[in-house]
């Protein structure tokens, strides 16, 4: 990173701005240390059932979520007008 300032935030104090400033980039190192650590094992997620499922179910869930209380609601009016 090149050139970069901190800025201060609305309702903050420049104390605690300038030590959140310092916590992230004391923690960057550890970062950067797992991000190479996962890359080196060569962890890569390869369940394609298992992420071709969960795409399924969760557009099932949208689908039911979006359009549940319609399809119900439509149900009851069909219902109640042939009841009459």
């Amino acid at each position: 990173i090149e050139n970069w300032g901190r800025v201060p935030a609305l309702g903050c104090e420049p104390v605690f701005i300038s030590d959140l400033a310092d916590a992230v980039i004391e923690a960057l190192p550890h970062v950067e240390a797992l991000a190479g650590s996962n890359a080196a094992a060569g962890q890569v997620d390869k369940d394609y059932v298992k992420s071709f499922l969960a795409l399924i179910f969760g557009s099932i869930m949208a689908f039911w979520l979006l359009l549940g209380p319609k399809l119900i609601g439509a149900c009851k009016n069909y219902l109640s007008f042939n009841a009459q």
